[in-house]
């Protein structure tokens, strides 16, 4: 289980860049579905209605958004990736799901000025077990 006191900003605007470098068994992958879910923390999570889908064709998937934000409570995102990678058998059709969290430092509290942030996933290696996905975080060129 993972715990977070979530990102506080208070101002009323958040703002990121993020891009997903896809690959499974050292290859580009093409075929996934990410959503990226807004929660506030008060005392439990409480998922925002808004959740973005982005069905992609391409291994270097890229999200970002400028939104308002309650400066009252922390928030965070989370990120799903829903994928058929298998490390050991490339005909697989079972659906896998990872998650990342992309991190405080990753979110800006102002929309005029985002946080850029990549990700290189690994499909191949994210767990099963506990849904992570493996990665390592880089920051994006302009």
């Amino acid at each position: 289980m993972n715990v977070t006191i979530g990102k506080h900003c208070n101002s009323y605007h958040i703002g990121f860049e993020w891009e997903f470098n896809l690959t499974c068994n050292g290859q580009p992958y093409y075929q996934s579905d990410l959503y990226a879910y807004h929660a506030y923390v008060f005392l439990w999570r409480i998922w925002s209605t808004d959740v973005v889908m982005k069905p992609t064709q391409t291994s270097l998937v890229r999200i970002s958004m400028k939104r308002s934000n309650e400066p009252i409570l922390n928030f965070y995102y989370q990120v799903d990736i829903h994928h058929k990678c298998n490390r050991y058998d490339p005909k697989n059709t079972k659906e896998y799901v990872c998650t990342i969290w992309p991190g405080d430092s990753c979110y800006s509290c102002s929309s005029a000025q985002p946080s850029k942030c990549g990700f290189n996933i690994d499909l191949s290696k994210s767990s099963v077990s506990s849904g992570l996905c493996t990665h390592t975080r880089y920051t994006p060129q302009s």
